[in-house]
């Protein structure tokens, strides 16, 4: 765990420096210096804490275990996202989107969860929990913006977050 969020912190705090990416540590908008703008939509599933996200404390930070929900039964856990960015679920339903890859873990129950991404190939989801607070997030490489895609995937959580935050970010 303490590597994936090292690595995380690593990427946040230096990718702003590489070749004029915007400010990927909290609201994830270009800076009025730099043109670079990350998206050239933005989805409604975006939702950033309004005082950013502070990484200078890692050891707050729990991750936790997600499966993407898979192909075609992404229409399905969007329209129960519909109203909601997270949403519980039965051990049944989450096998079922994830392809019967779920793994129940003791003491957690299943959860789908709003996510969004700018070049899925080129990067990665993380999903952290910040005491009662959930951050979902994915990070990656590209050279010009493009459309924020959704996608939703199925977390294990011992209890429903009081808050989930739903950020992307690109870096060239």
């Amino acid at each position: 765990m303490k590597i994936r969020v090292t690595n995380a912190i690593c990427f946040l705090l230096f990718a702003p420096f590489v070749n004029g990416c915007g400010n990927l540590v909290s609201t994830r908008v270009s800076s009025t210096q730099d043109s670079h703008q990350e998206w050239s939509t933005q989805d409604s599933w975006y939702k950033t804490p309004t005082s950013g996200i502070d990484w200078s404390h890692e050891e707050r930070f729990v991750e936790v275990k997600f499966q993407e929900v898979t192909g075609a039964t992404e229409p399905k856990a969007e329209s129960l996202l519909k109203q909601k960015s997270i949403v519980q679920l039965s051990l049944a339903q989450a096998r079922t989107f994830t392809g019967n890859q779920f793994k129940p873990t003791k003491a957690k129950r299943p959860y789908l969860v709003r996510a969004v991404y700018l070049n899925k190939e080129t990067g990665g989801f993380s999903v952290f929990l910040d005491g009662n607070k959930l951050i979902v997030s994915h990070d990656s490489l590209g050279h010009s913006a493009v459309p924020m895609k959704r996608q939703a995937l199925v977390v294990s959580l011992s209890a429903q977050p009081s808050q989930v935050f739903v950020t992307c970010g690109m870096a060239e």
